[in-house]
């Protein structure tokens, strides 16, 4: 089903976060990690907000919507065209230009989900935190022409001067024709974490496939080679890529640019095209380095808090203190969320019977074999979250952050 309500009012929303309260703060990172070297479960470790942005993970997944007229243009391209491919594949690279941020984003608890209706962009999405051990989050959009579905697994390993994290990603689209496109993402290592100026850098290679015809294109976000200062802002975050079918090379088109900033792709006919190309900053800037979009995920806009679910991230305390540059509010409303519930875990763990405590409401594993950050496992319980918000019925919902509701 893709989303249709283009009749509905067109939100106004924030252009900039609100005056932060407190300064800007940076914790000695090696005091807080260092007894994690090895480690391939620091998700768990708890930090302070400090090292976080002011969105939950489920929100910054919603990052990956920023450029979805790529997908848009996609749905209006002839089914199995090169045109189509190319499309999606600019929309594939585009996520990569808000992963420069060294902070992480915070972690959603079991059971917490997030929507984004969009009606000027023309999507509306909901996601949820679907499974605990490992962490997994489920991610549905409906938009004009085609539907976008994505779960990611995350696993980090901390080697003490710098971390290497796999989201284990996968992202499927599927157009309003019945055509089908995969892909995943690469592997992320964030370095300098003890000494000099922390900095992402995104490396390998992720295919994006038509699974009706194996059109497939390869894209390889490039690894800096040695580099002199003179070089330096030529050779980083190059990405460059080519179309095979039935495992042989076409000569056209052929893609290239860099992921923060610009992808290109030069065409049978000689020419090049420019495929995507980033948005412009804020005016006004803010200490996590957020896009407009990014600033805008946790907004709560008007009237939206009555149809929200008592799960959704924006009613998180922690959250909206971290939002407003509280560290201090923000640390002691984190504290007490990871207290609940590390003792609604205990309790569900000593009931072994109470499976409904700790079951996705609107997701189920419907492939459960399927290969890690391969193909989805995860899917959508049709029409079930939108359904309950019609209704304004969330009773199934559990009041995860103390709120009353």
């Amino acid at each position: 089903m893709c989303f249709q309500e283009f009749d509905a009012p067109v939100i106004k929303r924030r252009q900039c976060l609100p005056k932060p309260e407190q300064a800007e703060r940076s914790p000695h990172v090696w005091s807080l990690i260092k007894d994690m070297v090895g480690s391939d479960n620091v998700l768990s470790a708890p930090l302070p907000t400090e090292m976080h942005l002011p969105l939950t993970e489920l929100e910054k997944q919603a990052e990956e919507l920023e450029y979805c007229e790529l997908l848009d243009k996609a749905a209006l391209c002839p089914k199995g065209s090169i045109e189509r491919m190319m499309e999606v594949v600019a929309f594939s690279v585009s996520p990569y230009a808000s992963c420069k941020r060294p902070k992480r984003s915070l972690d959603p608890l079991l059971g917490e989900t997030y929507e984004l209706v969009h009606p000027e962009k023309g999507f509306r999405m909901v996601s949820e935190h679907v499974a605990r051990q490992p962490p997994i989050m489920a991610q549905h959009t409906e938009g004009r022409g085609w539907v976008l579905e994505s779960e990611n697994e995350p696993q980090v390993s901390f080697y003490g001067a710098y971390v290497d994290l796999n989201m284990n990603f996968v992202l499927q689209v599927t157009f309003h024709d019945g055509e089908v496109y995969l892909w995943h993402k690469v592997q992320t290592t964030i370095n300098n974490l003890i000494v000099g100026k922390i900095y992402i850098q995104h490396t390998g290679t992720y295919t994006v496939k038509n699974m009706d015809t194996g059109l497939t294109a390869v894209m390889e976000l490039v690894k800096p080679k040695l580099m002199t200062l003179s070089t330096k802002s030529r050779n980083e975050h190059l990405i460059k890529g080519h179309l095979e079918q039935d495992g042989k090379k076409l000569d056209r088109p052929v893609f290239h640019g860099k992921w923060d900033q610009e992808l290109y792709a030069d065409l049978a006919d000689g020419s090049e095209r420019l495929l995507w190309k980033v948005n412009p900053t804020p005016k006004e800037e803010n200490r996590w380095g957020l896009s407009v979009f990014a600033m805008q995920a946790n907004e709560m806009t008007e009237g939206l808090r009555e149809k929200l679910p008592p799960t959704d991230s924006r009613l998180r305390p922690d959250l909206r203190q971290l939002e407003h540059g509280n560290y201090d509010k923000a640390n002691a409303a984190k504290k007490v969320l990871e207290e609940r519930n590390a003792a609604r875990m205990v309790e569900v763990r000593a009931s072994r019977a109470d499976k409904a405590a700790v079951a996705p409401h609107f997701f189920e594993l419907a492939a459960p074999d399927a290969p890690l950050g391969r193909a989805l496992r995860w899917r959508y319980r049709d029409g079930s979250y939108w359904e309950a918000r019609r209704k304004g019925d969330w009773s199934d919902c559990r009041d995860l952050f103390g709120l009353g509701q």
